[in-house]
């Protein structure tokens, strides 16, 4: 009897236990519309994006639900950038959805300080598309599911993806302003701002949402501003609400993280190595899953720092 207890017991601890996970080649085969165009009638503006979405399987008809990633690129980019990325999440079940934003070379060539007053508008056009899944999705075999939403995004994007987190922004002489939208239920953050311009040491105290912060050792400024170091890059992890937060810092990995954004470089040559551009992958992944599906299996993984083996890559991964 005390055997047949011991192993009941034992079946029973082996059913509560997750099983492993791994953020393997994704088992979807995908479609990708490459433009479409809404009109944003408050803002009086056009938001043009690309989608990356699941092919549904089974009967053609039966048109099932599947979650969302909002995806915003860096400055000067576009909604045709970070494929390697949304190509990978979109094989592992989600819609994938990529706006231009206003400072993007595809609206012309324009200055850095031009550019960068994009920032206001970019959080406008995450909220704009969140308000739009339901007609985005008269348009693809997958319906957007309003209520499973992930965000993220690189560098200038990282910016955008901590304003719709709730991080706050500060001009002279005015009060802490946001551009908070709650839906998104996690946040990817791919070399992120630190503390100076916009953004003081409170900044984001109000980022409570969980969030994963990737950055590396050559991770500087594209631009060349030698001030913002990697280091500096670490305030949203370091300074934002303890719970869920997450950090994937790559040895060796400059802004361009081995490639994730495709063709695009940053600086004056494209890295390129396949395993900075996978740990953003599967790290990234892990984050929806355990957020935005609800997985716990991928919610241990990155519990657990995971991460650091997932690849040949050195990674310190943290959480706090």
């Amino acid at each position: 009897m005390k055997l047949l207890l011991a192993l009941v017991s034992l079946a029973t601890a082996i059913r509560a236990e997750p099983a492993s996970y791994r953020p393997a080649p994704g088992s979807h085969r995908i479609g990708v519309i490459a433009k479409m165009s809404l009109r944003d009638e408050l803002r009086q503006r056009d938001v043009v994006f690309k989608i990356t979405f699941p092919m549904p399987t089974g009967s053609p008809r039966a048109k099932g639900s599947a979650p969302v990633i909002l995806w915003s690129h860096g400055m000067y980019g576009s909604k045709d950038n970070y494929q390697p990325l949304a190509a990978f999440w979109a094989a592992h079940g989600y819609v994938v959805i990529q706006p231009t934003h206003a400072d993007s070379l595809k609206n012309g060539m324009q200055s850095r300080i031009k550019a960068f007053r994009a920032w206001t508008s970019r959080p406008g056009d995450v909220s704009f598309l969140i308000e739009s899944l339901g007609t985005i999705g008269k348009k693809l075999p997958v319906k957007p599911d309003k209520e499973r939403i992930g965000m993220g995004g690189h560098s200038f994007g990282a910016h955008t993806t901590m304003l719709v987190g709730g991080t706050k922004t500060y001009r002279l002489f005015r009060k802490a302003k946001t551009y908070t939208d709650k839906r998104p239920k996690c946040l990817l953050l791919v070399s992120p701002q630190g503390v100076g311009g916009l953004l003081r040491e409170d900044s984001w105290s109000d980022m409570k949402r969980p969030a994963l912060l990737i950055t590396g050792s050559k991770d500087g400024d594209p631009f060349g501003d030698k001030k913002k170091t990697p280091q500096w890059r670490l305030a949203a992890y370091e300074r934002s609400t303890p719970g869920n937060k997450y950090l994937a810092f790559i040895d060796g990995a400059t802004h361009d993280f081995g490639g994730i954004a495709g063709s695009r470089r940053f600086g004056k040559k494209r890295e390129k190595n396949e395993d900075f551009v996978n740990v953003v992958r599967y790290a990234g992944l892990a984050l929806f899953d355990a957020y935005v599906k609800g997985d716990p299996r991928a919610k241990k993984w990155l519990d657990e720092g995971r991460v650091a083996t997932a690849t040949k890559a050195k990674v310190t991964a943290k959480k706090r």
